[in-house]
Parts: C-alpha cells; sequence; structure tokens
C-alpha cells in the first residue's frame, strides 16, 4: 500500500464534511424546542422571513434562533440542506 492509499482510495477524498456553525445552532434549537411544538416541519413559515434569514446566514451574518419561531428555524434547515 503505497503513502497516503487506503485501499487504493486516496486519503485526499476523504475531507472533513463538519456542518457549519449555523445548522449545528439550528439543529440545537430544534432539539431542545422541537419536540414540544406539533407538526413542526409541516406548519408553513413566513417565506419573506427565511428568505431574509437565508440571506443573512449566507453572507455569513448572525441570526438568533433562539428567537426565532421553530417554523422559520425549521425551514432554514430544509432550505439550507438542499443546496
Amino acid at each position: 500500500m503505497g503513502k497516503g492509499k487506503n485501499v487504493g482510495y486516496s486519503f485526499n477524498l476523504y475531507r472533513c464534511h463538519c456542518p457549519r456553525v449555523a445548522n449545528a445552532q439550528m439543529l440545537t434549537t430544534l432539539y431542545v424546542c422541537g419536540p414540544h411544538s406539533s407538526g413542526l416541519f409541516r406548519r408553513s413559515a413566513n417565506h419573506a422571513k427565511v428568505q431574509a434569514a437565508k440571506v443573512t446566514l449566507d453572507a455569513g451574518g448572525q441570526f438568533n434562533f433562539d428567537e426565532a419561531p421553530l417554523p422559520i428555524t425549521a425551514a432554514l434547515l430544509k432550505v439550507r440542506d438542499a443546496k
């Protein structure tokens, strides 16, 4: 086996795919508050607020998920993971 090889695959194929900090914050908020909300992923979120938050996050800005309504946080998670 050559240097940098593992069963014929180069190690540079295995890049760290760590979740973005924002995704980790969304998941934490949904983990803590989500079980107490019924129909979280079925309820519709305000599209304008979701898009504004998405633009803010994509630009590297901060977004407080603890103060946002849970349907917006869930919609952001779905929209950002669709990439």
